[in-house]
């Protein structure tokens, strides 16, 4: 089964691995171009109004970031 996902419109983009082995683990970034991201990032488009700041600025806060 193929899932095609919508990666022209605006969205966020996160990283699959850990950056670090400190305490941030995560790094999300705002795209509004539509950029298309292979294997290595997630891309995470919101299902209603929801800022796409708000939704990076909580993946990129401690309580996304705290290790398991």
């Amino acid at each position: 089964m193929r899932i095609f996902s919508p990666w022209h419109e605006k969205k966020v983009i996160v990283n699959t691995a850990r950056i670090s082995r400190g305490p941030w683990r995560i790094i999300a970034a705002v795209d509004e171009v539509g950029l298309v991201c292979y294997k290595l990032f997630y891309g995470i488009w919101p299902k209603d109004n929801t800022p796409l700041e708000l939704i990076a600025a909580v993946l990129n806060g401690p309580v996304a970031n705290t290790p398991p």
